[in-house]
């Protein structure tokens, strides 16, 4: 059973029709079909224009293949055979210009990213917006940073505090995070306001010798 919202793939037991296992998956996981032995699920996710194939014997994800955009339903064909495993030069990733800057999917700032997408980003309208929009034109950036390594470098140094906030998100939560940039914020104010009327004072103590000379 696909969970659109979890980004996962329930495995239910249809003798005790309780669920069993959970397989991590693609986001926005929708249409599932099976093999004809049964030894492989293919789930499509709608966002990341891929398809999830699940070894049905590990309930583990063994490949996932890039489609066209958006795909919903799925029609598993009769003479379907299992799909080996992927080796280290699987190209999934290269619609997603995040990961094509940091060379892969599995790269550990990506997946950063794409657990503070998971987590803050899909559980509400406008982070599934924002992200819908983002891999609407992601392949058009991502087919320009492939071609070029300074601008690939480019963008790799510009995502980094991107990153940075996402981890502090992702390991601190949203209200000590927001707590912590108020304070950083207002401090920051505090200093720079500090410092002007220190400077003003000094100022004025500098023309009154000036005078008194």
């Amino acid at each position: 059973m696909a969970n659109f919202n979890d980004d996962t793939v329930s495995v239910v037991d249809t003798i005790t029709n309780t669920a069993i296992a959970s397989v991590v998956v693609g986001a926005f996981p929708q249409g599932i079909g099976i093999n004809a032995d049964g030894s492989r699920v293919y789930v499509s996710n709608v966002i990341d224009d891929n398809i999830s194939i699940i070894d049905t014997t590990t309930n583990t994800v063994i490949l996932t293949v890039p489609v066209g955009t958006n795909p919903a339903g799925l029609v598993v064909g009769p003479k379907a055979t299992p799909t080996p495993t992927p080796d280290d030069d699987d190209d999934s990733h290269k619609g997603c210009f995040i990961a094509v800057a940091h060379g892969s999917i599995l790269e550990p700032r990506t997946q950063i990213l794409r657990d503070f997408r998971d987590h803050f980003m899909l559980t509400n309208r406008p982070g599934r917006y924002f992200v819908e929009s983002y891999y609407k034109y992601s392949p058009f950036v991502a087919e320009r940073i492939a071609k070029d390594k300074t601008t690939r470098a480019i963008t790799e140094t510009a995502l980094l505090p991107v990153v940075g906030m996402s981890w502090i998100f992702l390991r601190l939560g949203v209200i000590t995070t927001l707590t912590l940039i108020i304070l950083l914020v207002c401090g920051s104010i505090f200093v720079f306001k500090f410092r002007n009327r220190l400077e003003r004072r000094n100022n004025r103590i500098f023309k009154c010798d000036i005078h008194d000379r």
